[in-house]
């Protein structure tokens, strides 16, 4: 009867050892399938012989297949965390130079909720692998870019003093200062122009206005009261219009 148990618990063992290695094989190919549909420019291939840690290796590239970035994956599906799983896979990132590691696994290490970071490891829960996926590789991508335009910039600055300090640039900026200037001329002699121009035609219109209020006097002299009244030619107050009319009162 001893023996009986021995042999059914080994056989429990090896069937749940079984069972947890499918399920890892499951997830693993699952999550292969999620990351090509989802990133068609990139490329996800299994680990090459060497790389024990880890299931997928994912590597990051623009629309031009151009390689900019590296995602290590491993997969867990288990009941409980093991910190040996961190180690490995920061063994492996250095054997695949990869960039950054993500660890999916359906039990995360304690203080991390979702995903996180643990340990200098990505970790994340199945349903939140690819929203962080996608983070993180918008920021590969971003930070390609940022060192894309860093290269030769050394070169870049020289060839900039060069042109700021040669005949060239001297000669474009001395001639948007003399059309800036030629316009200028312009401006200004038609600016002496016009005031001349407003000064003779004021002067027109004030003769105008004084031969108009001399008629005017001489027509109120002649018709009096019957002559109808223009305000813009009668006296004002401070002119004394009042004061005479108080004096014709009295």
């Amino acid at each position: 009867m001893t023996q009986l148990r021995q042999a059914l618990d080994e056989a429990n063992r090896k069937a749940t050892q079984g069972s947890q290695q499918i399920q890892g094989e499951v997830l693993e190919n699952e999550l292969k399938d999620i990351l090509t549909r989802n990133f068609p420019t990139d490329l996800v291939e299994d680990v090459p012989t060497g790389i024990r840690g880890a299931d997928l290796i994912h590597r990051v590239r623009d629309p031009y297949s151009r390689e900019l970035g590296i995602i290590l994956w491993e997969s867990k599906n288990t009941k409980a965390f093991s910190a040996e799983w961190i180690k490995k896979l920061k063994d492996d990132r250095i054997l695949a130079k990869a960039d950054v590691c993500i660890l999916v696994s359906s039990v995360l290490p304690e203080g991390i909720r979702h995903f996180g970071l643990y340990e200098g490891i990505w970790v994340t829960e199945p349903e939140y692998f690819l929203p962080l996926t996608q983070a993180l590789r918008d920021k590969i991508l971003a930070l390609a870019e940022q060192g894309k335009s860093l290269v030769g910039r050394e070169e870049k600055m020289e060839l900039l003093y060069g042109y700021l300090s040669g005949p060239e640039f001297r000669a474009k900026i001395e001639n948007v200062i003399g059309a800036f200037r030629s316009m200028k001329d312009d401006l200004d002699a038609e600016k002496r122009s016009m005031q001349r121009i407003w000064s003779k035609r004021e002067k027109e219109l004030e003769r105008i206005i004084n031969n108009t209020s001399m008629l005017y006097g001489d027509m109120q002299g002649i018709m009096g009261a019957n002559l109808g009244k223009i305000e813009y030619l009668e006296l004002s107050a401070g002119d004394g219009g009042e004061g005479d009319s108080e004096k014709d009162g009295e």
